[in-house]
């Protein structure tokens, strides 16, 4: 019995489906070359020609092109007329970027160089990353990157379309025009950086892209890093923090700076540019205007956000800037509106061992946080009272073994000397939500110390607090409550230090869960 796949004729050895896929195949191209984009066959056959060309390699296409008397100008010519249609153009392009891997930067240039310039202005986000493949080529042949110049300024322009996508290939071709010498003139020549510097201009998402890219760029070659050091573009990015015309602009530009110091490369680039230099030469004098104060928000909120994700590099600009003494001149100054910002900055410095330990070594700007505390009222309390809660969570450590008794002294004098636990619980019964959970954030991390077990121990109104489910409205204060008393329990010496009466209540609590309601029997008499 003949092969199912396999016809009857003798010395024919191909396949049935071989042959029904030729004929597909025959059936498509000759469709596509008929041009006919309004054809109810003509989406089939871009799919067919797309999957026929897929897993193919140069020498495979080439043959492809040959066999089938196709060619990159034919798909291209498509492109007008299925630019409504954006699967058509997603298609055509693949089709497109394919059937070009046989052929040298050279040769694409010679044959499509028009083509690539107007792809790169495409309004279509496929027909860009096909200009933008087909430019791919030039960082790997002899005398590409001279060619490449001509099309160096549509290439950039690319950061400013909306496609994320297309903005990241142009960000990685860059970085492969930049390992070379000749490539980083190229790019940071006399065009390059005035095309970047325009660009900076059009809008924050761009103006991120842009120093992304110097950053990616740098990131290349000890070469590259000099060269962007040097660039022009950078160095007047660096002016607008002094351009005393335009607060916008500064504000702005100290936003770059923040997202771009929350990668590694970022914040190194920052550093290398001087640019935390220049951020900490701002705080050096109380803020007298109200360009001043938001300016020096904004670069507190910097420096915050530096302590927060990358404590290791904060504390060691701390030493190099004197940032905690800069702080401390922009709390006690006379512009009350800057003190939140270094309240929450504060918050974020003491969350670790390490930075804890920086402000109990230093002392003033701790101790002025801490006179703070005491007379402050509404947001200002309530900001305090949340960094403080990050100070109090710090546990000693063998490296520093003393911050258990630096964190209780914070508790103390944030709650108040006398009565520190009813303080607090004034703040968590209250009527409004922030300070109530201010309050359980202080109470929460006071329960990761043995000082913590103890307050308990005493303070009888807290555990009938922390146990009332009942009459308790608030939802999240009810889950607040419950992480409260985990974290008791989770204490290592939780069943030694604390009571057993307060530790059976505390475990029957966790096991019944934040929202347990106690079911009352009712008894019912028959009327009449």
């Amino acid at each position: 019995m003949p092969s199912a796949t396999t016809t009857d004729e003798p010395g024919d050895s191909l396949p049935v489906q071989s042959q029904s896929s030729e004929s597909t195949l025959r059936a498509a191209v000759e469709q596509i070359n008929l041009g006919n984009v309004n054809s109810e066959k003509f989406d089939l056959s871009l799919q067919t020609i797309n999957l026929a060309l897929e897993g193919r390699n140069a020498n495979e296409i080439a043959a492809f092109q040959s066999t089938h008397n196709v060619a990159p100008g034919i798909f291209l010519g498509l492109l007008p007329y299925v630019s409504e249609d954006e699967d058509s153009v997603r298609t055509v392009s693949r089709i497109v970027e394919k059937l070009l891997a046989p052929l040298s930067f050279a040769d694409v240039r010679d044959g499509y160089g028009m083509v690539i310039l107007e792809g790169l202005g495409h309004p279509s986000g496929h027909v860009r990353n096909l200009a933008i493949e087909a430019l791919e080529k030039a960082p790997r042949e002899d005398g590409g990157l001279e060619a490449l110049s001509d099309f160096l300024v549509p290439l950039l322009e690319c950061l400013n379309f909306p496609d994320v996508a297309v903005a990241q290939r142009v960000e990685a071709l860059t970085c492969k025009i930049a390992r070379s010498q000749q490539g980083l003139d190229l790019l940071l020549g006399a065009d390059g950086v005035s095309v970047l510097a325009g660009l900076a201009e059009s809008s924050e998402v761009v103006r991120f892209r842009v120093y992304q890219l110097a950053i990616r760029v740098s990131e290349v070659s000890p070469m590259a890093r000099t060269a962007c050091q040097k660039s022009e573009l950078l160095r007047a990015l660096g002016d607008e923090l002094y351009d005393n015309t335009d607060v916008l602009a500064r504000l702005n530009v100290v936003q770059v700076f923040t997202t771009l110091a929350e990668t590694d490369a970022g914040f190194s680039f920052l550093e290398d540019m001087e640019v935390v230099a220049q951020l900490a030469a701002l705080l050096r004098t109380p803020a007298d205007d109200i360009d001043d104060v938001l300016l020096a928000g904004a670069v507190i909120k910097f420096f915050g956000q530096i302590a927060a994700t990358r404590p290791s590099d904060f504390i060691a600009s701390c030493r190099k800037h004197n940032l905690l003494g800069l702080l401390h001149i922009q709390l006690t100054g006379d512009r009350p509106d800057l003190r939140e910002a270094v309240v929450i900055a504060i918050g974020n410095i003491g969350a670790t061992p390490a930075g804890l330990a920086l402000l109990d070594a230093e002392k003033t700007l701790l101790a002025s946080f801490l006179d703070l505390a005491r007379p402050s009222t509404g947001d200002l309390k309530v900001a305090i009272m949340q960094s403080a809660s990050c100070l109090i969570g710090v546990v000693h450590t063998s490296e520093y073994p003393g911050l258990s008794d630096v964190s209780h002294r914070v508790f103390v004098e944030t709650a108040g000397p006398t009565g520190s636990v009813q303080n607090l619980l004034r703040y968590a019964k209250g009527a409004f939500l922030e300070p109530r959970i201010a309050a359980c954030a202080m109470l929460k991390a006071s329960a990761m110390h043995a000082w913590g077990l103890h307050e308990v121990n005493v303070n009888y109104d807290l555990v009938v607090f922390l146990m009332d489910r009942m009459s308790e409205s608030d939802a999240i204060v009810k889950e607040w409550k419950f992480s409260i008393v985990q974290q008791y329990l989770a204490h290592p010496q939780s069943a030694t230090l604390l009571e057993e009466n307060i530790l059976t209540r505390f475990r029957n609590y966790v096991r019944e869960g934040p929202f347990h309601r106690e079911i009352a029997p009712v008894v019912a008499f028959a009327s009449g």
